[in-house]
This record gives C-alpha cells, structure tokens and sequence, in this order.
C-alpha cells in the first residue's frame, strides 16, 4: 500500500499543473452506446471524453458550452442520436451526437423554476422514444414531465410533488401489451 501511495504522490508531484478537464465540481456523468462519457459541471461546460482512448491521462475531445450557469444534468439516449442537457440558466439543450451541434433548446417545461437543487437529472425510456426531466414547473407548481421525441411536446406531467425533484428513471423494461384474445 505504501509502494502505491508513494507512486502515486510522486507522479502528482512530478506532472506539470495542466487543466485538462473542468475547473470545478464535476455534477453528472453518462455513457453513450458509441463508449463516449459526458461529464456536466458547476463550470457551464460539457467534456466529451474517447473511452477506447489508451492513454495514461485522458483529454475531452470536445467541449459543450452553450449553458449560462451550471450544468446539472446530462442524458445520452439509448439509440445514441441525442445528448440532452439541462442547466440553472432553465435551458434543456438536445445535442446531435454526430456533429454536437445543438439540435433544439427547450425552454418551456424548465420557464419559471426556481433553482433549489444540486442536481436537474433527466431520462430517457428504454426504446427512447420518450424523455423524461425532473425539476419541471407549470402553473408555478413543481412537476415532472414527459415528453415525445421528435416533437419535444409534453405528453405526462408528473404531479404531486410539494418541492422540485432532483431526478426521475423509466422502468427499465419496456412494457408491451397483451392480445387478449390468446
């Protein structure tokens, strides 16, 4: 144990003082299908990060900064067509994940929240034809809602909550209906 610590003391010693990655508190973490990892930060940026990347210190292949304010939460969908973000500035970035391109802002299900939590997580459904976002308001009431992909219209507004939520999760088996007649 020892032999390690000293390893690892010395290469922290011995390593040149490079930014790399963000400069603050890192607040959420994704894969992608594609081996890409996101991390959102309190710095207003998105790192993309190459997983099949072998070397012994990692740098973002890209950088996502189109959040004012702290970035809370991040999604890859599960087909690996979108990254969707959501920040304290209210905007929901949806990023096309081939050119990282914003593909729309949403700004409608976030106007109006109040920012009272660490964190603005957000999922997609397993066959990714839905995502869900947590921290919602409508009519100056809390929510969570769930919109259709491609439309990004809401189609469930999830109720009832006295405080905003910090993060919602679809089961994670899809559910298929039964023929009643068998």
């Amino acid at each position: 144990m020892y032999s390690f610590l000293s390893t690892l003391r010395y290469c922290w010693i011995s390593l040149p003082r490079v930014n790399i990655g963000h400069t603050m508190d890192v607040l959420d973490l994704d894969f992608s299908p594609r081996d890409i990892l996101a991390s959102a930060s309190i710095d207003n940026r998105i790192l993309l990060w190459d997983m099949n990347q072998k070397q012994p210190v990692m740098s973002p292949f890209r950088i996502l900064h189109q959040h004012s304010s702290f970035v809370k939460g991040i999604s890859f969908d599960p087909i690996g067509k979108y990254l969707v973000s959501c920040g304290t500035d209210n905007k929901v970035i949806l990023w096309e994940c081939n050119s990282w391109e914003v593909e729309i802002t949403l700004t409608e299900p976030m106007k109006h929240t109040a920012d009272k939590s660490m964190f603005r997580r957000m999922t997609w459904s397993p066959d990714g034809a839905s995502l869900c976002l947590s921290s919602a308001t409508k009519s100056s009431k809390p929510i969570g809602v769930v919109l259709r992909r491609g439309t990004w219209e809401a189609t469930a507004d999830l109720v009832g909550h006295d405080t905003q939520s910090t993060c919602c999760r679809f089961c994670p088996t899809v559910l298929t209906t039964v023929d009643a007649h068998k």
